[in-house]
């Protein structure tokens, strides 16, 4: 029977024993600083790009002059003009209906106001710089900055990473200092012991979710951000486990997350890059599916019914891996008694 009382006993030492190791302090400190100084110099470096998206097949004296000011990118009509506004980077759109009439500026509504101010001087040029050219401004309904968007997302994915390095830096040390033999004499049993040490890397890594969100001012739902991350927990648990049962100390368990991080960050790194009818080959990993549950959250504004089809998917293939970590394990450990 699962005793509470000695899984919390384990909780309270595992996270006595993490505030007390400096290496472990820094690699939470670091991220938090990192945190407070993206907050404030992502917006300045995304001011200062300006592309302009205007529709293909529209003649217009203005399109071909604006290339002298900004870069200019040409679109297959005005849904893909407002498709392409809509992606990570800084673009806005810009339409010409002719006739005399007013000149649209079509944006995302996150963008920085210096950026809409650019293309309004531009075209102010254009059209003789002395008076000012009538402009229609189309705001597409995105508040936040991409480059902040993609910020977060990152971020969430270090503190998921943290919490899964507390687990296995925790387990390394037992091993270094030879308390592992003591806690399989005692009455804790191996569910427990499991349990423990995957509540207190879950703790860890869900509160510095919130506190790294919080910093960086991003708007978020945050029953749905709490569901996603804990499907992202029980990932980071997946490199905890991994990296404390292949580590005998906690030098080896140093070399072991580096190289686990990379394997645990790059999917959502090349989900970036790719366009989603590309995506279809990391659908058996779970921390795309956490990547996706993020970007539904900070990018979509995902409702339930988009957010849970995430959540399931995610769980499903955290099990499948969590199988497959465990199976390995015990056939590592069969190895090494013999």
């Amino acid at each position: 029977m699962l005793s509470i009382k000695r899984v919390l006993l384990l909780l309270k030492k595992d996270l006595v024993s993490g505030l007390r190791d400096n290496l472990f302090l820094y690699i939470i400190i670091a991220p938090l600083l990192m945190a407070v100084f993206l907050r404030f110099f992502v917006p300045a470096l995304t001011s200062n790009a300006v592309n302009v998206i205007v529709p293909e097949g529209q003649k217009s004296a203005v399109y071909a002059e604006l290339k002298d000011y900004v870069r200019v990118e040409y679109a297959a009509g005005m849904e893909a003009m407002k498709a392409r506004v809509l992606k990570w980077d800084d673009a806005v759109g810009v339409v010409d209906p002719g006739d005399g009439q007013p000149l649209i500026i079509v944006a995302e509504g996150n963008e920085n106001r210096a950026v809409i101010e650019m293309v309004g001087a531009a075209l102010n040029e254009i059209s003789g710089g002395l008076e000012r050219v009538p402009v229609r401004e189309v705001d597409l309904g995105k508040p936040q900055q991409p480059a902040v968007i993609i910020t977060a997302m990152m971020m969430c994915f270090t503190a998921l990473m943290i919490g899964g390095m507390l687990t296995g830096f925790t387990m390394a040390e037992e091993k270094e200092l030879n308390t592992r033999q003591s806690l399989r004499a005692s009455p804790l049993t191996d569910l427990e012991y499991m349990a423990g040490k995957t509540i207190t890397g879950m703790l860890v890594a869900l509160f510095l979710v919130l506190l790294y969100t919080l910093i960086l001012g991003v708007s978020f739902s945050l029953p749905k951000l709490l569901v996603v991350s804990l499907a992202g927990v029980v990932v980071g648990a997946i490199l905890g486990y991994l990296v404390g049962n292949i580590s005998n100390n906690q030098l080896t368990a140093i070399a072991s997350a580096k190289i686990g991080s990379m394997l645990f960050i790059a999917p959502p790194v090349v989900a970036l890059l790719l366009p989603s009818s590309q995506q279809f080959f990391l659908y058996w990993i779970p921390t795309y599916w956490t990547f996706a549950g993020y970007r539904s959250i900070f990018w979509e504004d995902g409702s339930w019914a988009q957010v849970l089809p995430l959540f399931g998917w995610n769980m499903a293939t955290n099990l499948v891996f969590l199988a497959l970590v465990f199976y390995g394990i015990k056939k590592y450990e069969g190895h090494v008694s013999s």
